[in-house]
């Protein structure tokens, strides 16, 4: 009957049956063990989800609209606690957001990026505390720059939200004109704290809860529901490595090859721990695959090979 497994359960001398919360149910049990197992084993995420190029894209064409000033900075003798307020938001969110897509790190590592050499065309960038990478210079002697962690940055004028090369100049200019007050030298943080009267801590780093506050802040400002997508400082790099391996143009998508050493991911990294870090999305496609063998594929943005 319906009201056989409900209250307490108890033996029922009467019946000579069994009775009792039906929570407890083998049927109920088999069903959440199915649904855990699904749900931790299958790939529905409880890390962050990925900051996508389409949500960095948005992010930029509102920002501007709300703090777009003029440059250049260094022509500004003086500004305003508002105003300088207002750049060290909308400056600081997009050299950091930035970055983060581009060399694919969590805020927190920021604060220790080492910017050693500037020059014709690119730049060179170096992450001094990245986890993998001090293992492996600890461990392994470094002959000929074979395991350096330094990355060379070019500028993306086909991706503005995501230039890091032109944002990082206008932030670095903003931090020498008006809060450094000189040329950032190697102890300077480069992207210091901002203290609870709203005004820049040149002393500290910026906290992991600021950028966490910014991410929801401005994805709140694009129209992106943040009640629907949960976006952590990991976001970033989630977004900028899935991009690079299966999302980029045709011929721009890197191979596995690079995307682990760009990444700072161990030789010890098991390889299905990095392919659901790239892909757990797929598990969740509505669209079938029955038309893989098909000879002239549409979708030559889901490559995984970078051809």
């Amino acid at each position: 009957s319906s009201s056989l497994y409900r209250g307490p359960w108890r033996w029922d001398e009467s019946s000579n049956t069994a009775v009792g919360n039906p929570a407890t149910a083998s049927d109920v049990m088999d069903t959440i063990h199915a649904a855990s197992k699904k749900h931790g084993e299958e790939g529905i995420r409880t890390h962050s989800e990925a900051m996508s190029l389409s949500y960095m894209e948005c992010i930029f064409k509102w920002s501007q609209s709300v703090f777009l000033v003029s440059f250049p900075l260094h022509h500004a003798t003086q500004l305003s606690l508002k105003e300088q307020q207002m750049l060290y938001k909308y400056l600081g969110w997009h050299a950091l957001s930035a970055t983060a897509w581009t060399v694919w790190t969590r805020c927190a590592i920021n604060s220790s990026i080492l910017i050693y050499e500037f020059k014709i065309p690119h730049w060179k960038l170096s992450l001094v505390e990245r986890k993998n990478w001090q293992s492996k210079l600890n461990n392994e002697v470094d002959l000929q720059g074979m395991y350096t962690d330094t990355y060379e940055i070019y500028p993306q004028p086909k991706l503005p939200s995501v230039d890091m090369d032109q944002h990082m100049c206008n932030w670095i200019s903003f931090l020498e004109s008006h809060v450094y007050g000189q040329i950032l030298q190697s102890e300077d943080f480069l992207f210091p704290s901002v203290g609870s009267n709203a005004i820049v801590q040149p002393g500290s780093p910026m906290s992991h809860d600021v950028v966490q506050k910014w991410i929801k802040e401005f994805c709140t400002g694009a129209g992106i529901d943040v009640a629907l997508t949960h976006l952590s400082t990991h976001c970033f790099w989630r977004g900028g490595s899935q991009y690079r391996f299966m999302l980029a143009s045709v011929r721009k998508c890197w191979m596995l090859a690079t995307i682990h050493w760009w990444g700072g991911w161990g030789e010890g990294e098991h390889v299905n721990t990095l392919i659901r870090y790239l892909l757990d999305e797929l598990h969740y496609y509505k669209e079938g695959h029955g038309d893989a063998l098909q000879p002239i594929q549409c979708e030559v943005n889901m490559s995984f090979l970078g051809e």
